[in-house]
């Protein structure tokens, strides 16, 4: 190989070490716009993750709030309820549909004469003898429905120390239950009615 031909050899051996880098660089460049693009498509992600997660925890807090706004209403009305019922002049309880006592007010217990804690738990046909007189808790539970078909009823109660005085009874079902003795509760009032004997 003559001197002429060996420099052709080298210059077409650096003509292709120099596409060679070319290709290189071109490559690199290219990885490292993929690395970018893939950088802010990260970016992007994460912001729109972010944003995501501050709307999330504005409703979380607007849902709060308004939990905690039902919250105070609610207690504001269970106050308010509670001083209606302590204070009402006639005798109000809240029982199950087999007649177990479950809530009741003072005027329950002046009347009736027992503490308030002995009549928790009493049957109401324990108070009322006339549903005592009834054959079975099926029995009582549809004369209570009966009841709140017709409004009111007039009955004897029985106090403690065994003396019967009239009364007039009125009755509401006041929710469904699931998990109690029955399937109803209700909610009855009474008030000392010195004119029974002539309503009945």
């Amino acid at each position: 190989m003559n001197t002429k031909e060996l420099e052709l050899l080298l210059s077409e051996k650096a003509r292709i070490i120099e596409d060679l880098q070319n290709e290189l660089e071109k490559t690199n460049q290219g990885i490292i716009l993929l690395t970018l693009e893939l950088a802010e498509l990260e970016q992007a992600k994460l912001r729109d993750g972010m944003e995501t997660i501050r709307q999330l925890q504005d409703e979380l807090s607007e849902t709060n709030q308004g939990l905690l706004a039902l919250t105070v209403e609610l207690n504001e009305s269970e106050e308010k309820y509670r001083s209606i019922l302590e204070n009402a002049a006639e005798a109000i309880f809240t029982f199950s549909e087999d007649g177990w006592t479950e809530t009741i007010n003072p005027a329950a217990s002046q009347l009736f004469g027992y503490q308030e804690n002995e009549l928790i738990g009493m049957n109401i046909g324990t108070l009322i003898p006339e549903f005592a007189l009834m054959a079975g808790i099926n029995s009582i539970s549809q004369h209570l429905k009966q009841i709140t078909v017709n409004g009111e009823t007039f009955v004897q109660g029985l106090k403690k120390n065994g003396s019967l005085f009239p009364v007039e009874f009125t009755l509401a079902i006041v929710r469904t239950v699931f998990k109690n003795r029955g399937n109803l509760k209700f909610r009855g009032k009474c008030s000392y009615q010195p004119l029974y004997m002539t309503k009945i």
